[in-house]
């Protein structure tokens, strides 16, 4: 769905820019005509201003005014035509209302310029003063409204290509907003597949691949660390008993105590079953032992399901590394040797491997490294 909506966004983001680049040309256009049309058509108002005065000196006869006169009305259907088409000329009510009222005295006149008759110097002077009015507000308009740009045609102008500017950036900000979430949603899922890749399924601790390359970096790293096994007395009688959903409960309710716990101070891993793995960065084994305590008190409460009290016991076994380039092989030998020997005497302690000691073969330990 992601990967969907990513070119969606893109085409989004093209068809603002090319709505913003139409109507940038658009508006260019407009103001264009705009301007072309106010102009010829203020130079038809002198023009036939001069004619009606040629006229008035007898020195212009009156198809030459007629032609002059059909001339500018041309203009003024331009001019009403662009009006029409643009909204923001449209909006300069002023210009609007001057332009309308100057077609009306300009439509006055065709009866008299087409009667044949002469016309009267009093008419043709209020024809030049109408005229000559009309011509200085198209100019005031044309000059201050609409070739200025703080003019309120231009502003106009700018806020129509503005709103087009919104919906580019609107577009592109969905799209980057998308684009993060993606990434973001990916780097999740990464994280996710590395946390499933070195996690126990069932308890969510670290699993015996990641535990072990842990255990053999810091013997590779010769550090000091205490390695111990642990492992959960009689389970198998649950299983045996109360079904595997049973035993998986208990699993996963342990596990919970450990992070509670021990995995605190250090790193705890499931090798398999019933058998977990701590790793704890101190060699004093006092320290070791307090908090091991910890997790046995928390362990002391009987933890009830379906109405059965189950009170969990563990064996620990110990072995200290003292970085001095041990064998992660044999490190596991010996703390699975002396988990044993706590096992066997059922002590709730951790036993701890003594060098004089031969560490026990444990073929599951070893299937751990071959």
């Amino acid at each position: 769905m992601h990967w969907v909506l990513s070119p969606v966004l893109a085409f989004a983001i093209y068809l603002a820019i090319l709505n913003l680049s139409t109507t940038y040309f658009r508006l260019e256009n407009y103001q264009r005509e705009a301007v072309w049309s106010l102009v010829h058509l203020n130079t038809q108002l002198q023009s036939t201003q001069q004619d009606i005065q040629l006229y008035e000196m007898n020195a212009l006869d009156i198809k030459a005014l007629r032609i002059r006169y059909e001339l500018l009305w041309s203009k003024f259907a331009v001019i009403q035509n662009n009006i029409e088409q643009d909204s923001m000329l449209r909006n300069i009510t002023e210009l609007q209302t001057a332009l309308n009222e100057s077609f009306n005295n300009f439509k006055a006149m065709e009866r008299a310029v087409y009667s044949g008759e002469v016309i009267p110097p009093s008419l043709l002077d209020k024809w030049i003063a109408e005229l000559s009015h009309a011509h200085e507000i198209i100019n005031r308009y044309l000059i201050h409204e609409i070739a200025d740009a703080d003019g309120s045609y231009s502003r106009a102008s700018w806020y129509t290509l503005l709103d087009s500017l919104y919906l580019v950036a609107a577009a592109s900000l969905a799209f980057f907003v998308h684009i993060g979430y993606v990434l973001l949603s990916l780097v999740r899922e990464r994280s996710d597949n590395l946390f499933k890749l070195n996690h126990d399924a069932l308890t969510s601790l670290a699993n015996r691949s990641h535990s072990m390359t842990i255990l053999d970096q810091s013997c590779r790293e010769n550090m000091f660390f205490t390695l111990v096994i642990i492992d959960l007395n009689e389970f198998k009688k649950v299983n045996d008993t109360h079904g595997h959903p049973a035993g998986d409960q208990i699993l996963i309710h342990l596990s919970n105590t450990f992070r509670k716990t021990i995995n605190r101070h250090g790193l705890v891993g499931r090798l398999g079953g019933d058998e977990f793995v701590w790793i704890i960065n101190t060699t004093d084994q006092e320290v070791v032992k307090h908090h091991f305590q910890e997790l046995l008190e928390q362990l002391a409460q009987a933890y009830i399901i379906n109405g059965y009290d189950f009170y969990l016991k563990l064996s620990a076994g110990a072995s200290i590394c003292h970085g001095n380039n041990p064998d992660p092989k044999s490190l596991m030998a010996q703390a699975d040797s002396a988990m044993y020997q706590a096992k066997k005497s059922g002590s709730t302690e951790i036993a701890w491997y003594k060098a004089n000691e031969t560490p026990a073969k444990n073929t599951y330990l070893n299937m751990l490294f071959f």
